[in-house]
């Protein structure tokens, strides 16, 4: 039992990281969705006279469903990039780059570009793939399968909150 919190002590400040990362990733994913159905329905945007064959409900479902495909792909390709690379510095890239994109997004909703949102919000979703990253991390950390069983859930616990306190 001593070994266990041993584990947990010295591992604490690498295990909060990683659970802080997804935190911020379901963060960012949630924040948008209070205001995209705004944006799109009562704003007069410079693309959607452009767009206009597309409904503005079909144009609040593409900039929706784009980040989660990001993230899809993302994890793969930042899961490889992972392995070569190693995934404290995939990690540090990826949640540098997020933070980028993520101003780049409030910047096009700011400009009213709608093509460059979007392109933006797959590329977002894209570096968030490194949740798989974070949650692979957790489990190369705990080598005992109780306390990995606990961080996991924890980490579970840091995506609802993520998605709760977001919106």
């Amino acid at each position: 039992m001593k070994t266990d919190s041993l584990e947990l002590k010295e591992n604490f400040s690498q295990l909060l990281v990683i659970k802080a990362v997804i935190f911020m990733a379901f963060f960012a994913m949630s924040l948008p969705y209070t205001i995209l159905p705004d944006l799109f329905l009562h704003s007069h945007l410079n693309q959607l006279s452009l767009l206009s064959h597309f409904s503005k409900k079909t144009l609040i479902m593409i900039a929706m469903s784009v980040y989660p495909l990001g993230m899809f792909i993302g994890a793969y390709a930042l899961g490889m990039v992972s392995d070569k690379v190693g995934k404290r510095k995939t990690l540090l890239t990826s949640l540098v780059m997020t933070a980028f994109i993520q101003l780049i997004c409030g910047l096009c909703i700011t400009y009213n570009d709608l093509l460059l949102f979007i392109l933006f919000r797959f590329a977002c979703g894209f570096f968030e793939g490194n949740i798989s990253i974070a949650r692979a991390s957790i489990a190369v950390i705990c080598q005992k399968e109780e306390i990995r069983k606990y961080h996991l859930g924890q980490v579970n616990i840091a995506l609802t909150l993520g998605w709760i306190i977001g919106p």
